[in-house]
């Protein structure tokens, strides 16, 4: 299944569930804070009046539909691109932010404009483009957003990596961590090229929600140029900033207005120095979105990451590892299969999304695997 299609469905589901709770004299408050009235709802529009307005205005329940599926995918938009569904994108926000009730915060970015994200984290299974059968493992537990590399990408000269992951989420990382790490590790390996690299994401720019930036690990400015390059090509990179770097590199990123920005060189920190600098980056900027790349251990839900991405899931049954609801990494019950295993794991990522539900203590029947129940206590 398109994963996109889902989207739309549950944006349908959302929207047709709020149309039904419309009671008589219903307000909401529009982005700006201004309170509006609903006068009356059809079978495809909604009709609102402003509390200072004399005329009424509508609200296509189509392009309502549209909006909150955008926003489902994306998980974060601005008023700005809601324009694209109504000139009365403020209130289209506000209906937005009432549909989705607690799940969605609301902030005014640097430059002024205001941005919806929803609450909660996604996770980017991390390994997909290596190995295609767990791809359609993943899609049976309803698993869709996935993080693929060019560094591993570059080589698959027939693309085939497009047929296994047509219709699904994706991530584009430009791999410069892994070639820094086989660099590191004495191996002769090709370099990533910031050319290579802008030629490939025009070649494929359609199957990706977004691509991050050609980071130089250790050299804030070699990795400046290497965005400025791409931006300069069209291209809009998500920028990658170090922990340990200067602060005035963030704030630059966050001057920009990102959707999001990417959380990177902490790989190679222990459990304590990650903390540090984790804790001081949420106390000094904790309001924007972030993408912690390589996503895992403690910070994974000790901080309020956007998204996150990790390979645990996706591989650790193969080595008789579990996540915990707490984001720890144990050993399975003896009785467990791989199978027992993988599907708890993709369950346990999906809840990260699930904002009002993520990680109960609960019983969990993988789909795979619905005559036996695998509990943890």
């Amino acid at each position: 299944m398109n994963v996109f299609k889902s989207f739309d469905k549950k944006a349908g589901d959302l929207e047709k569930k709020f149309v039904r709770s419309i009671k008589e004299n219903s307000f909401f408050l529009t982005g700006n804070g201004a309170k509006n009235f609903i006068l009356g709802v059809t079978k495809d529009r909604i009709l609102v009046r402003s509390k200072r307005g004399k005329k009424p205005y509508e609200i296509t329940r189509k392009r309502l539909r549209l909006a909150i599926s955008q926003l489902l995918w994306k998980r974060t938009m601005t008023r700005k691109e809601l324009e694209a569904h109504s000139k009365f994108s403020s209130a289209l926000m506000g209906l937005v932010r009432l549909i989705c009730k607690n799940l969605a915060k609301l902030r005014k970015t640097a430059k002024g404009l205001l941005r919806i994200t929803l609450k909660g984290k996604r996770c980017y299974h991390a390994g997909a483009d290596r190995i295609v059968n767990d791809v359609h493992r993943a899609a049976e537990a309803g698993v869709e957003c996935f993080l693929v590399n060019f560094f591993f990408l570059r080589d698959d000269k027939s693309a085939n990596w497009t047929r296994h992951l047509k219709g699904k989420l994706l991530l584009l990382d430009s791999g410069a961590f892994q070639h820094w790490r086989a660099v590191e590790e004495g191996q002769e390996i090709k370099p990533v090229t910031v050319e290579e690299y802008c030629a490939f994401i025009k070649r494929f720019e359609k199957y990706f929600i977004a691509y991050f930036n050609l980071d130089v690990v250790g050299d804030f400015e070699a990795s400046a140029r290497n965005e400025a390059y791409l931006r300069a090509e069209g291209l809009n990179p998500i920028p990658i900033y170090h922990v340990g770097e200067e602060y005035k590199a963030l704030e630059r990123m966050i001057s920009e207005d990102h959707p999001f920005i990417g959380i990177g060189g902490a790989a190679m920190l222990s459990q304590e120095e990650r903390k540090v600098k984790f804790d001081d980056l949420f106390n000094l900027y904790g309001e924007h979105n972030y993408h912690f790349l390589g996503g895992g251990g403690d910070a994974l839900l000790q901080y309020d990451w956007f998204s996150v991405d990790n390979s645990f899931p996706l591989k650790a049954g193969r080595f008789g590892k579990i996540l915990t609801p707490k984001g720890q990494q144990i050993k399975a019950p003896k009785e467990w299969t791989e199978e027992d295993m993988f599907f708890y794991n993709m369950h346990r990522s999906r809840e990260l999304e699930e904002y009002d539900e993520q990680f109960k203590l609960d019983i969990l029947v993988p789909p795979a695997v619905p005559k036996k129940q695998l509990a943890l206590f």
